[in-house]
């Protein structure tokens, strides 16, 4: 029991610290691994390279688009506040002109 709890002590200091550090290096670590993991083959660091360069590529492709959409999207409301406003319009002028 004794041997538990001074796993336990060993192990607490780990749980406080903050994992920001950790966790920020992780990509790279991931990435330096599969490069030198790939060292092995011949073109296979330059083929994990290209891989990630091509997801990278994807990634920034889909956030045009998605920000592309929303623009698009602002663009149509704006476009039926407008066509609302002139229907209107043309309601009051048409009020008027019964009246007259």
């Amino acid at each position: 029991n004794s041997s538990c709890a001074a796993i336990i002590e060993s192990t607490r200091g780990n749980d406080e610290r903050p994992l920001g550090g950790a966790f920020e290096n992780q990509e790279y670590r991931n990435r330096r691994g599969r490069y030198r993991g790939a060292g092995r083959e011949p073109g296979a660091i330059a083929a994990a390279w290209r891989e990630d360069m091509e997801a990278k590529v994807t990634m920034a492709v889909e956030e045009a688009a998605l920000k592309a959409q929303k623009e698009v999207e602002e663009v149509q409301r704006e476009a039926a506040k407008k066509v609302r406003l002139m229907e209107a319009q043309a309601v009051e002028a048409q009020n008027k002109i019964d009246r007259a």
